[in-house]
């Protein structure tokens, strides 16, 4: 059975933001045997050579070519592709939605749809019948750079715990999401193991979290502007090296990007809480990762100041049992290879549409 998917450009703001959102889709698509991929409109095809070369300036030569102003492209959009797929003489439209948050992202996709795949589909939500759940692809990889991850899954354990981290929250819920972040990197500083923690802040960021920077301070907790000259190469290693590393849902309640990675290494994973999403094969507390029990609700309360002692207790019990590392690290290592490379999900994907 020959498949053909074709990601239309045309709803789009913002190209390069569109094509990073699927690309770990796309790298799997491609690479499965009877799959061929293709963009439109024509103008689409440049603009994918271009970002695919590394030449950049795709977004500044979009706004030229076409009329960024059509009511048939929103922001939104850039984060939600339209796929036309043919299998045989059948039209499926899908979209695949890796937008973080929990609700449909793009209504109008929604309705053009006959497959929605979403990304951080939340199981107690209730959504349309058509609508998906998706493995939440990290746009940041591709082949080489996964492979460069997985050699590190024999990296010696040189550190007890790493903890790394963007200082950053949505406008909505400022000062609880900075608190939260905040407490974590309190309490992991003072955990009697060799440690490397490091938050990372924005410029534009940095007046605003004065009060809550002068706490790391006094913690001695390492932050910058910025990751300096961390690199992806070094980030990775410093993960790898780690005996446990610390792990928190994005400020969306989203499983983040870097869950990938951690999975791909097979990482020992702490979190402060399970994620509200799950994948097509669910992650499992106490499988994949620990959970303390010790995060956002879905309004975005904080638990109570007493409840931090679950990561303290977490951590150290962890630290104490190398037969249970070594189990969640060879159980994310699993996960990685049988449900969220990106050939498998593909897989997935086509299954799902051999399947209406």
């Amino acid at each position: 059975m020959d498949i053909s998917f074709n990601l239309n450009f045309d709803s789009c703001l913002t190209p390069s933001t569109y094509y990073a959102y699927q690309k770990y889709y796309l790298q799997g698509l491609k690479s499965t045997r009877g799959v061929s991929c293709g963009v439109s409109p024509i103008s689409a095809k440049i603009l994918t050579y271009l970002q695919n070369t590394g030449s950049g300036g795709i977004d500044w030569i979009s706004k030229r070519i076409v009329k960024v102003g059509s009511s048939k492209r929103s922001v939104k959009s850039d984060h939600v592709g339209r796929y036309s797929v043919d299998i045989d003489s059948n039209r499926i439209n899908v979209v695949i939605d890796d937008a973080d948050g929990r609700g449909i992202r793009d209504e109008e996709a929604l309705n053009w749809s006959d497959i929605y795949f979403k990304a951080n589909k939340w199981s107690d939500r209730e959504y349309p019948k058509k609508v998906y759940p998706i493995v939440n692809g990290n746009g940041r990889l591709d082949f080489n750079k996964i492979k460069l991850i997985k050699d590190h899954r024999n990296t010696e354990k040189k550190i007890e715990l790493v903890y790394m981290s963007k200082l950053w929250s949505r406008p909505d819920c400022f000062e609880n999401i900075i608190e939260h972040q905040v407490r974590v990197f309190e309490l992991l500083a003072k955990l009697d193991c060799t440690k490397d923690l490091r938050a990372v802040v924005t410029k534009e960021s940095q007046a605003k979290l004065t009060k809550y920077l002068k706490r790391l301070d006094a913690a001695g907790v390492e932050w910058s502007c910025g990751w300096g000259n961390i690199t992806s190469a070094v980030f990775w290693k410093n993960l790898a090296e780690a005996k446990i590393v610390f792990q928190r849902s994005g400020n969306h309640h989203c499983i983040s990007w870097r869950m990938t990675d951690l999975l791909c290494m097979g990482a020992c994973i702490v979190m402060d809480k399970s994620p509200f999403p799950q994948w097509p094969v669910p992650l499992e507390s106490g499988k994949h990762f620990v959970d303390c029990d010790c995060g956002f609700t879905p309004d975005y309360s904080i638990p109570p100041k007493q409840q931090y002692k679950n990561i303290r207790r977490a951590i150290e019990g962890l630290l104490n049992d190398e037969q249970a590392q070594y189990r969640y690290r060879k159980n994310c290592r699993d996960y990685f290879d049988r449900h969220a490379t990106p050939q498998k999900v593909a897989e997935y994907i086509i299954d799902t549409l051999k399947s209406q």
